[in-house]
């Protein structure tokens, strides 16, 4: 009886503290990169200043992963899209896109994000950066793109949601930040779409 509920907190320990990436396939060109596909393998990918970046998924007993992507919608017309990842040296790294003037207030509108090159050009978008290093905590104003090339909407409710990105950050204290060959694929929901209260 004592090996059986050893087993039984050992599996829950085991589920509290695991985690799991997504399904990484690699990139035949550059296998620091996950390929790009619309297959919803919750999985993201890009080389920031030539490192590799790369998305995690955290796992918790009794929750959905803690870090697929969010999208928060403010009262001035404005969508925050946030990936959450990691640099090969482990440093967590956050890259967000702002978009404007699509009248994205729910989460079944983000179909209107399909197929549209969103120039990040600081109007109509803008990306920045989260703690991405220890002297530049926030960076933004980047000049790029922003691809939502694939949305699908399931059964369920939920979208699988891909893309590209892109984009370069000049700033006077960090210097010069390049995001490149940046792609996602994701399951998305509900659950992961708020609206700014403010």
């Amino acid at each position: 009886m004592k090996s059986y509920h050893f087993k039984i907190a050992a599996y829950i320990i085991l589920l509290s503290f695991s985690s799991c990436e997504g399904l990484f396939i690699l990139d035949p060109i550059d296998p620091r990169l996950p390929k790009y596909t619309h297959a919803g393998n919750s999985t993201a990918g890009a080389l920031i200043n030539n490192e590799q970046w790369k998305s995690v998924v955290e796992w918790h007993l009794f929750g959905a992963p803690s870090h697929k992507p969010s999208f928060i919608r403010y009262p001035n017309d404005s969508l925050v899209i946030t990936f959450y990842g990691t640099l090969k040296s482990e440093h967590k790294v956050s890259i967000h896109f702002s978009i404007t003037g699509l009248e994205i207030d729910e989460f079944n509108n983000l179909t209107k994000l399909k197929g549209i090159k969103i120039p990040l050009n600081g109007t109509t978008g803008t990306a920045s950066l989260s703690t991405y290093s220890e002297s530049c905590q926030e960076v933004s104003g980047g000049i790029g793109q922003f691809y939502a090339r694939d949305i699908t909407v399931r059964e369920s409710g939920s979208m699988i949601f891909s893309g590209t990105f892109g984009f370069v950050i000049e700033d006077e204290d960090c210097g010069t930040i390049e995001v490149s060959y940046g792609r996602f694929d994701y399951v998305v929901s509900q659950s992961h779409f708020n609206i700014y209260p403010g």
